[in-house]
């Protein structure tokens, strides 16, 4: 038997022992009860036991180091998938914010124009949410002075006004007029 033949039969060996002693670790005995039943098993000296023991606790870090790694990308990949949903969802309400100023310019009622106007005020505060924003509140849209106000909702009512004028100035009847 040659030098390297036996190293391999001697590493086969500890293998074996290295595995007992990790089964142990795992489920959390101590360096005094392992000893104790690695040495009813095999009869060896605690020295020998001892780097044994140093082998197998060096391959248990190298598991938890392992697990914890993997555990570390699965969360990762659980918040970009959040982050990225969240910036499809910002995209969602920008494109729904665009399609509805598109509406309003085009609105030729006055009740389709303020549904529109506090459609997009909702859409507004659900993007500021989403941005962590200033959100504007339903109380203040009540009570909002389209001259002198300059939030978003300020400018959709700005534009309501503008495009009310517009329609009186050529004659068009508004549907607030008729309905009563």
């Amino acid at each position: 038997m040659t030098k390297t033949d036996k190293k391999r039969q001697y590493r086969a060996g500890n293998e074996v022992k290295i595995q007992f002693i990790l089964q142990r670790l795992r489920q959390g005995l101590s360096r005094k009860d392992i000893l104790s039943q690695f040495q009813l098993t095999w009869q060896t000296n605690v020295r020998s036991f001892d780097r044994l023991l140093k082998e197998a606790k060096k391959q248990l870090r190298a598991e938890y180091q392992l697990a914890a790694e993997k555990a570390i990308v699965e969360e990762s990949e659980k918040l970009k998938v959040s982050v990225r949903t969240s910036l499809e969802r910002q995209y969602e309400i920008q494109s729904a914010i665009d399609m509805f100023n598109e509406k309003l310019r085009r609105a030729k009622k006055v009740s389709e124009m303020v549904n529109l106007a506090f459609a997009l005020v909702r859409l507004h505060s659900e993007l500021s949410k989403m941005r962590g924003d200033y959100v504007v509140k339903s109380s203040q849209i009540v009570n909002v002075d389209v001259k002198t106000s300059e939030s978003s909702v300020g400018k959709y009512f700005e534009l309501v006004d503008r495009r009310l004028k517009e329609m009186q100035s050529k004659g068009v009847h508004s549907d607030a007029t008729n309905s009563t």
